[in-house]
């Protein structure tokens, strides 16, 4: 005859069964031994994840206070981070670099990059740490910094980085001048990916090969094209008061 045997560990009921009479009473503690072991191990567990996201809130709460800190201090100087933030950009730059450039380790990369027809294709800012030049994330970069030097021109121009943000924009701009070779033609990428990825060295060292892609009316690229258009729609704003093309 079946017997149910019932266990209150904590708040939680263990239940085991047991078939006919005698032997049963090893089996159901040798159940309840293992179940209550489990338990304990994903207690143990619940518990380390609570005490790592308590741990997480004590930090973001103390570096909340901290930057409320510095703001009230008025220590946090934007127009330096302003400045490194340009710089970073110009240490993405591609091609033959200008005798004002100011990243001292930087010098002249990819000259050979060029297109199916011998186009040349050189300039561009890198991407992400690689060295493909990819056409929609330059060129969304390109449409967010132009619409920051439109909205604050103003503070641009108070901390004395104007000149350099203009310059910054110009050089992809540039590029991409390069890159329209036709009516419905336009390199949206130079370099291969995979390749790239394989080489862990300086830009300036680079040896692999570096294909360039076309988009046209057999070769689609709708988000790429809008984008750089939309960058240089954004950027002419920007040239407007300057008088430049």
């Amino acid at each position: 005859m079946a017997s149910i045997r019932i266990l209150l560990v904590g708040s939680v009921f263990l239940l085991a069964f047991d078939k006919g009479q005698g032997g049963g009473d090893g089996n159901f503690c040798s159940k309840v031994s293992d179940d209550w072991s489990t338990m304990k191990e994903k207690i143990e567990s619940l518990k380390s994840e609570s005490e790592a996201v308590a741990q997480l809130n004590t930090n973001l709460q103390s570096l909340s206070s901290r930057m409320n800190d510095l703001e009230a201090k008025g220590t946090y100087n934007l127009s330096e981070v302003l400045h490194k933030s340009i710089l970073f950009y110009e240490a993405q730059r591609s091609g033959d670099l200008p005798d004002n450039n100011r990243v001292p380790w930087r010098h002249d990369s990819a000259l050979g990059d060029k297109g199916n027809n011998g186009e040349d294709l050189t300039g561009g800012w890198y991407d992400a740490g690689d060295y493909v030049k990819f056409g929609l994330p330059m060129a969304y970069s390109v449409t967010m910094l132009s619409w920051g030097l439109i909205e604050y021109r103003d503070a641009y121009q108070a901390v004395g980085e104007l000149a350099y943000g203009l310059d910054c924009i110009k050089w992809p701009l540039d590029y991409f001048i390069k890159a329209h070779v036709g009516e419905n033609k336009f390199y949206g990428q130079v370099g291969d990916g995979n390749a790239d990825h394989s080489f862990w060295g300086r830009p300036e060292d680079m040896n692999m090969a570096r294909p360039a892609f076309l988009l046209d009316e057999s070769h689609g690229g709708t988000e790429v094209a809008a984008e750089t258009a939309a960058a240089m729609a954004a950027a002419s704003i920007v040239f407007r008061p300057t008088g430049t093309r």
